[in-house]
């Protein structure tokens, strides 16, 4: 789709750590040649800034050590930003024996956007603990105004999981030491987490087995710096399949992508009734076959049933969906469903989820009426979900 700009133009703080697979695709299929890189105004982070990475076997050892984490920030009076992988992660470590401990925290969810500002204001205050999901580790601008928090280390980031793209690492740990600022980040993860590496998803279905990591390799290092340097030659490793796959999954979308135009295309085509109907069907059932495979397809049909549809326009629409309907039903289409959707001044669902066998029998009685406002109507809002219930 960006394809059809004129021209694509590209602003990132991490152009420099893109996988393989990004600039591939940046290149070769944006045709973006010209890179700039500029460097930050503010020079380097201070050398204490990374106090790298530790690693725990087990949810309670490695529940306890994110505690300790932060108990240690917080009893040097500075503030502590911690990021999980997920919502369910963080719920996972609060509801534990070592996360009820905390008493004075503010956790941040999907449900807390709205407020966001608020609590990226209160996140930097000496003492205070807020934990966010790790989308949260990006495009948010914590500044520190107090000296004192920043004479003792300024504003503390804690990482508990070790992210799959180097660009992740960089966006999470620039939360703090910013402009100039103090500030201290540290990573510690779950070795279990490590090791599901192996079955790694991508995107809605794909799942890559291999084995990128064993415990007997997570064994071996000796000092943060080693296990640090391990866990990124994983992921390199992993990187690369994962780049095979998204790829793979890049096809498959363009493919269905160039149905869906190819379906479109079709549909403002002339020609006879029974030729194109034909035409439409065969490329809706091309369009639909990567993703129902052996099942059958949920059609939905949104028939205008205002005023205008009176009479002849009504008889000649019925007798199309019954035609439609025996069509799909003679062409092995045991598996359908078929809903509809009739709307005039407003939406009714007069149909929901049948099989083919009930749809035949159904009858569209009209209900006349204006489509004047239709699109503030809450019974369209209410019938827009059918199409989510599909198999």
């Amino acid at each position: 789709i960006p394809l059809g700009y004129q021209r694509i133009l590209g602003v990132t703080g991490t152009l420099s750590s893109l996988g393989e697979f990004e600039l591939r695709t940046i290149k070769d299929t944006y045709k973006i040649q010209g890179f700039t890189y500029t460097p930050s105004m503010y020079g380097k982070r201070d050398a204490n800034f990374d106090l790298g990475v530790h690693m725990e076997k087990g949810k309670d050892r490695y529940h306890r050590k994110i505690l300790d984490e932060i108990n240690d920030i917080v009893a040097a009076d500075r503030p502590a930003l911690v990021f999980f992988e997920h919502e369910e992660a963080i719920t996972e470590f609060m509801d534990s024996d070592y996360g009820s401990r905390l008493k004075e925290v503010e956790v941040v969810t999907s449900g807390d956007v709205k407020s966001i500002n608020h609590y990226v204001k209160q996140a930097t205050r000496s003492r205070q603990v807020t934990i966010f999901p790790r989308w949260l580790g990006r495009g948010l601008d914590f500044r520190c105004y107090d000296k004192a928090v920043m004479a003792r280390g300024g504003v503390a980031v804690l990482q508990t999981f070790y992210s799959k793209e180097v660009a992740e690492f960089i966006q999470i740990k620039g939360r703090t030491c910013r402009q100039n600022e103090k500030g201290t980040y540290k990573l510690v993860v779950l070795a279990e987490d490590i090791l599901r590496w192996n079955q790694t998803k991508v995107g809605a279905s794909t799942v890559i087995n291999d084995s990128f990591v064993t415990m007997d390799q997570l064994d071996q290092p000796k000092t943060s710096a080693e296990l640090y340097a391990l866990l990124h030659e994983k992921s390199k490793q992993m990187a690369v399949a994962v780049t095979k796959a998204r790829e793979r999954a890049v096809g498959r979308a363009k493919a269905g992508h160039d149905s869906s135009v190819n379906f479109q295309s079709k549909m403002g085509e002339g020609g006879t009734w029974a030729a194109s109907l034909n035409s439409l069907m065969s490329t809706l059932r091309d369009l639909n076959r990567s993703v129902v495979q052996s099942q059958g397809y949920h059609v939905v049909f949104c028939l205008d049933e205002s005023s205008s549809m009176s009479g002849q326009p009504w008889t000649d629409l019925a007798t199309a969906f019954s035609k439609f309907i025996k069509m799909c039903d003679s062409q092995g289409g045991g598996q359908d469903l078929i809903s509809v959707v009739q709307f005039g001044t407003v939406a009714r669902t007069t149909l929901r989820l049948a099989s083919l066998q009930e749809a035949s029998r159904c009858v569209l009685e009209m209900k006349p009426g204006s489509t004047h406002g239709l699109q503030r109507s809450p019974s369209w809002l209410g019938a827009y979900p059918l199409p989510m219930r599909s198999r």
